[in-house]
């Protein structure tokens, strides 16, 4: 299987170019705050110019993402069967596709944190003096601030985008993507990956100290 066709089974039914439109929109918030706020600082007289650097500095912060993004992770291992099993119990359709819509907006929630912050992170990491905003978000995910560890958040960050997008699809009210290719697959692999899956989810939540 070549890159291409791997793309397909992933690509959700509304396909890539939101996610790219989310990072130009939202990330270029995160920039301009930025941008914006180091103007302010450089009127160090004017009373509210710590205000807004401070502003920055308590941007969104990178344990909200985090709990985000587990709480996104468990919905999901919660949605998962309820989905599956709705396939063949008509009865909880109705309660499967509510709870796909709550989950997909948790993962929408937090891709869209997670732009926001990349915009602000990839600005700070050029500006000379180290900031603690960035410094919080080391802690996390970083051993170091480099491009390379933006790169490596923004995939992350995206992959939370992909499996919200295939949850739902506005169109049909099906699901489209990962998590479509996943429900094609035999009942003992998708039992596996769901098992793998819990147990990863669960240890990334009692992980983080």
């Amino acid at each position: 299987m070549n890159v291409n066709n791997f793309l397909e089974l992933l690509k959700p039914a509304q396909g890539f170019l939101p996610l790219r439109d989310k990072y130009l929109m939202l990330s270029g918030v995160g920039i301009a705050s930025v941008l914006i706020a180091e103007i302010i600082d450089s009127l160090e007289t004017a009373p509210y110019a710590a205000y807004y650097v401070g502003a920055v500095n308590s941007a969104i912060s990178p344990r909200f993402w985090d709990l985000m993004s587990v709480m996104s992770l468990l919905f999901l291992c919660l949605t998962l069967p309820l989905t599956y099993a709705s396939r063949f119990i008509s009865k909880i359709e109705s309660t499967a596709l509510y709870v796909r819509k709550l989950t997909q907006a948790l993962f929408y929630l937090t891709s869209d944190l997670g732009a926001v912050a990349l915009g602000i992170l990839l600005v700070l990491l050029f500006v000379p003096q180290e900031s603690e905003y960035l410094q919080a978000w080391q802690s996390l995910l970083f051993s170091r601030s480099s491009v390379f560890s933006l790169l490596l958040f923004a995939f992350l960050n995206s992959i939370l985008w992909l499996i919200g997008a295939s949850l739902y699809n506005t169109s049909n009210s099906g699901s489209s993507g990962i998590i479509a290719t996943l429900f094609a697959q035999p009942a003992t692999i998708v039992l596996l990956s769901y098992l793998s899956l819990t147990g990863a989810v669960i240890y990334l939540a009692v992980s983080q100290q």
